[in-house]
């Protein structure tokens, strides 16, 4: 059997790793199979065979019973037209979008959070010509790449900008919406919760909205803390878990409605989440040091 022409071609991954392949279909596919391998962008990966880069022309077939390797190699031409391929048109790596979409107005830095592509987000804070790394989108909202991925539950994009040198903007308030931590509770999303309140590098645990007062809903948001943002829209494991941990203080915070987080819950409709929050122990006791 040792004999028998293979129908597979090896990959030698960067990481060492083989993998067997059908030798079918075109170059694109297998790199398809390969971005998927190594979780990166199929714009990403190129392919070796003899120290020559393969030809997008080569047939796959003729590739059987043969070694190829398979290279990561993020550049940002390739990095610009996999956002293409995402339907974000940008014109060079420190322009602004200009698709014809909500997300008008995003950098590449954004671009790759919104779509949850932690290989571009790395490759971008690495970039030294990227220079959009603490920029907020222009498109209204004033959301920084950090508020992007609280937004979307990214917890491994949080982790990499947390921890970035180049990152400044831990901290930064959003036009509306508060911190990362304002949107990672009012999202429900408990696990960006907790590596924000985790974190060394982010220290606005106990901040709170300061609306401007042209904003019809001023005196509702001015003062919310995240555990409000949690209570306006009934986050109950947000709630917790802002509650249960030990540098989240803001218990007794009150909007500038004269409305505490359990009050606001109250009002919007959640009684289970307001009940929660006034019977636990961080609370009552502050309700009775204030007593």
């Amino acid at each position: 059997m040792g004999g028998l022409p293979s129908d597979k071609v090896t990959l030698r991954m960067m990481s060492g790793e083989i993998k067997e392949i059908s030798a079918t279909g075109t170059l694109a596919d297998l790199r398809q199979i390969v971005a998927q391998f190594a979780q990166t962008c199929p714009e990403f990966v190129r392919f070796l065979q003899d120290e020559t880069v393969l030809a997008e022309s080569v047939d796959v077939a003729s590739l059987a019973g043969s070694e190829v390797a398979a290279l990561i190699t993020p550049s940002v031409p390739n990095l610009l037209k996999a956002l293409r391929r995402e339907e974000f048109t940008f014109r060079g790596l420190n322009e602004k979008s200009t698709s014809a979409s909500a997300a008008r107005g995003f950098n590449v830095l954004h671009a790759a959070v919104f779509k949850g592509k932690l290989d571009m987000v790395r490759y971008l804070l690495l970039e030294e010509d990227f220079l959009g790394v603490n920029d907020a989108c222009s498109d209204g909202s004033g959301y920084t790449a950090l508020h992007l991925a609280a937004a979307r539950g990214l917890v491994d994009v949080c982790l990499e900008l947390l921890g970035c040198h180049r990152v400044a903007h831990q901290d930064a308030h959003s036009i509306k919406d508060g911190t990362a931590l304002h949107i990672a509770a009012q999202s429900g999303h408990t696990a960006v919760l907790q590596e924000l309140l985790d974190s060394e590098h982010f220290a606005a645990v106990n901040s709170v909205i300061v609306a401007d007062q042209w904003r019809q809903d001023w005196r509702e948001r001015y003062g919310q803390t995240a555990l409000h943002a949690a209570a306006r829209y009934g986050r109950k494991e947000a709630a917790k878990t802002l509650l249960d941990h030990p540098r989240f203080t803001a218990v007794g915070a009150y909007t500038k409605a004269f409305k505490d987080a359990a009050a606001l819950a109250d009002e919007v409709g959640h009684a289970e989440l307001a009940a929660m929050i006034r019977s636990h122990p961080k609370v009552q006791k502050h309700r009775r040091a204030q007593a």
